[in-house]
């Protein structure tokens, strides 16, 4: 079993191949990317993660460089390449090498990075997380940009508080999300989930209709630091943790300090309906 990376198309074990130095995602930190994970062998939401993926890069100018099914086909060699029977996947788009100026480039270059999925550890679901605010917001919030220096210095507070995520705090007072992920409050049976200065997550937006099929209400809107500490749950999202439940913030414990029963309900039905959508979506593209 080996760790695997396509590189326009080409497919090698990751440690083989070599990115110029004069990439500009390197060279001057100008890139796109997606993550997201297999169920049941089959890569989840792809065509969605493309699209994302295709939008950011349209910021420097890149157009899609493979269709979904092309790209799919790459994963499937790979992943059998890899011997692992589920993936996490990192796909980085960049505008190639630099050519002149300060951002001109040629020869795009789109690197998916193919490992082994490692299941978050069980306590995160069984006791809950705890996560900080951080004063700041991602540039260009809406799009997955490889510029992640802001991000840097809100887990490394969060690090040092002994915390598993920050959440960007604006200047307004508004929580818009964390880090790595979408933030969600539960009150009663209202989900309100931010509408700005966020990205659009896709497992956030996979979350909306179970939500609603189970009766509960979903409202986008502003978040602030009352709305989490007044909630009956609080929890985060993200491809690879699907839903986590927080249980503190900033060392306030969000009501009784435990996982409420909506996190793990949801996240067992939203597991379920990944399962069946990769594996139908895979159907839908041979």
């Amino acid at each position: 079993m080996a760790d695997q990376v396509i590189i326009n198309g080409a497919i090698y074990p990751l440690e083989t191949p070599v990115i110029p130095a004069t990439d500009l995602s390197f060279l001057r930190g100008c890139g796109a990317f997606e993550t997201w994970r297999s169920y049941q062998g089959q890569p989840h939401a792809l065509g969605l993660h493309l699209q994302r993926l295709w939008q950011a890069a349209a910021l420097f100018t890149v157009q899609p460089l493979a269709d979904e099914a092309t790209i799919r086909q790459w994963l499937r060699e790979a992943q059998a390449r890899s011997g692992y029977a589920e993936v996490k996947v990192n796909a980085v788009c960049s505008p190639g090498d630099h050519s002149e100026g300060v951002f001109g480039a040629i020869h795009p270059r789109l690197v998916i990075i193919v490992r082994e999925l490692h299941e978050p550890p069980a306590s995160w679901y069984q006791d809950g997380v705890s996560v900080i605010t951080h004063r700041g917001q991602r540039e260009l919030p809406e799009h997955k940009t490889v510029n992640y220096l802001g991000g840097l210095a809100a887990l490394q507070q969060a690090q040092q508080a002994g915390a598993h995520e920050a959440l960007y705090q604006d200047t307004e007072g508004c929580i818009r999300e964390g880090v790595t992920s979408n933030v969600h409050v539960l009150h009663g049976s209202r989900v309100l989930s931010p509408q700005r200065g966020c990205l659009n997550g896709i497992t956030r937006r996979g979350l909306k209709p179970l939500a609603q099929e189970l009766g509960l209400s979903w409202h986008d809107q502003d978040l602030h630091m009352d709305d989490l500490l007044s909630a009956d749950e609080v929890w985060l999202s993200s491809a690879i943790r699907e839903i986590v439940p927080v249980v503190s913030v900033d060392g306030q414990a969000i009501k009784h300090g435990k996982p409420g029963p909506w996190a793990e309900r949801l996240r067992s039905l939203y597991r379920q309906r990944c399962e069946s959508e990769a594996l139908a979506e895979a159907r839908a593209c041979t």
